[in-house]
C-alpha cells in the first residue's frame, strides 16, 4: 500500500472531481477507490468525509457516497452567493490590486484570447478537449487573481469553496458558441480595466452581469442534459 496521507488522497479525489473524471452522480466506493489509488480504505474514508463536509460529495443512507449533483434550484442559489462574493472582490481589488497582479490579469486575458481563437478555428464536431480545458483553467485563473488582489482571507476561503462547487458541477468541458466566448473575453477585459482604473463600482456591475450570464449558460446546459 502507498504511504499517501488522507490529505494527499483528498487532493487526488478533488482533482478527479474538478476534471470531470468523477462526474456528478457517480457512486464513490471506498474499496474501489482504495485499489485505484493503492492506499488503504481509511484515508479514502477520511477524504470522502472532508469532501462531504465541503458539499462536493453527498452520503445517501443505504446507498453510499456520490459526487454531488446539483439541481437547477441549487445552482441558482450557488451563483447568487457567488455574485455577492465576486462583486465584493472586484470592489476590494480596485483599491488593493498590485501591479504584478494587474499584469497577471493582462497575461491571462491575452492567453484566453489565443485559446478562444484556436477553438473557434476548429470546425470539427469534436473540438480539442485540451484547449477547452485550458479555456476553463484561464477563466478560473482570472477570477482567482481578482480574489487574491482583494486581499481578504475570509473572502478567499469562501470564494474558493463556492467556485469549486460550481466548477465540479460543470462535469466536463463542452462546446460553447463563439459568441459566448467573445462575450466572456469582453467582460473580462472590461472588469480588468475598471479595476485598473480604481473604479470598483463599475467593475462590480460588470462582474454581476458576467456571473449572471454564466449562471444562465449553466442552467441552459443542465436543462438540455435533462431533456
Amino acid at each position: 500500500m502507498s504511504p499517501l496521507t488522507s490529505h494527499a488522497v483528498y487532493e487526488n479525489l478533488l482533482k478527479k472531481l474538478s476534471s470531470g473524471e468523477y462526474p456528478p452522480g457517480m457512486r464513490l466506493v471506498n474499496r474501489t477507490l482504495a485499489e485505484e489509488m493503492e492506499v488503504s480504505v481509511m484515508p479514502i474514508r477520511e477524504a470522502l468525509t472532508r469532501l462531504t463536509s465541503e458539499g462536493l460529495v453527498e452520503h445517501i443512507p443505504g446507498a453510499g457516497a456520490f459526487v454531488r449533483e446539483f439541481s437547477i434550484k441549487d445552482m441558482i442559489k450557488l451563483y447568487a452567493f457567488r455574485e455577492q462574493l465576486e462583486c465584493f472582490a472586484v470592489r476590494e481589488a480596485a483599491d488593493n490590486i498590485q501591479s504584478y497582479q494587474q499584469r497577471r490579469l493582462e497575461k491571462i486575458g491575452d492567453r484566453a484570447a489565443e485559446i478562444w481563437a484556436a477553438i473557434g478555428s476548429d470546425t470539427s464536431e469534436l473540438r480539442d478537449k485540451k484547449l477547452l480545458w485550458e479555456w476553463v483553467a484561464q477563466d478560473a485563473a482570472f477570477h482567482e487573481t481578482i480574489i487574491e488582489a482583494a486581499d481578504n482571507d475570509w473572502l478567499a476561503r469562501a470564494a474558493s469553496s463556492v467556485r469549486m462547487l460550481s466548477h465540479v458541477n460543470r462535469s466536463k468541458p463542452r462546446d460553447s458558441s463563439p459568441v459566448k466566448g467573445e462575450q466572456t473575453l469582453e467582460e473580462h477585459r472590461a472588469i480588468m480595466e475598471a479595476i485598473g482604473n480604481g473604479d470598483g463600482e463599475e467593475g462590480a456591475e460588470i462582474m454581476r452581469r458576467h456571473i449572471l450570464n454564466a449562471m444562465d449558460q449553466q442552467i441552459q446546459y443542465m436543462e438540455g442534459e435533462h431533456g
